[in-house]
């Protein structure tokens, strides 16, 4: 009967390294600052992190599958461009997120299609969807910002649940 192994010994170093790099950062900050631990810095940070963890869980999947996409961030881009062009087209929210979600569904299959079935290596294909969304959300706007939306739109980035920030919680 073999002798059961220690937590520490089944964390890979890698983890191990960044938590302490983590660890580190917040001594070092909450040291040189008496304000970065309090209860509203702390929640402005997982505010401003809400997105990246957001698309960081699928990618996790993806990459655990042994697989990467590294089109995310451009189709991203997009679909918040289309979000804000439709939105401010129509002035309807339902319209405008059915249409940013419907850009993604249709980038995400396409680059499916072609890992899937035309058995192209997923980092070729991803780096053309990368070019292609950008491209295209670049030939939407002309190169300029979109102005114009709601202020009630960026009012839901702000609410809470629960007693919780909304990016939080979706998060």
């Amino acid at each position: 009967m073999s002798r059961p192994r220690s937590m520490l010994r089944r964390i890979p170093a890698s983890y191990l390294v960044s938590g302490l790099v983590l660890l580190a950062l917040f001594s070092t900050f909450s040291v040189l600052d008496e304000n970065f631990l309090s209860p509203n810095n702390l929640a402005n940070i997982l505010r401003q992190s809400s997105v990246l963890i957001i698309i960081a869980m699928p990618m996790t999947l993806v990459i655990m599958t042994e697989g990467i996409d590294i089109s995310v961030g451009a189709v991203l881009s997009l679909s918040t461009v289309i979000f804000a062009m439709v939105l401010l087209s129509t002035g309807s929210l339902p319209i405008a997120l059915l249409a940013s979600v419907g850009t993604g569904i249709l980038f995400g299959s396409f680059g499916g299609i072609l890992v899937s079935y035309l058995s192209m290596p997923p980092f070729i294909a991803t780096l053309g969807i990368l070019g292609i969304a950008q491209s295209t959300a670049l030939l939407v706007t002309d190169g300029i910002s979109i102005t114009g939306i709601p202020t009630s739109i960026s009012a839901i980035y702000w609410q809470s649940w629960n007693g919780i920030p909304l990016p939080i919680a979706m998060a």
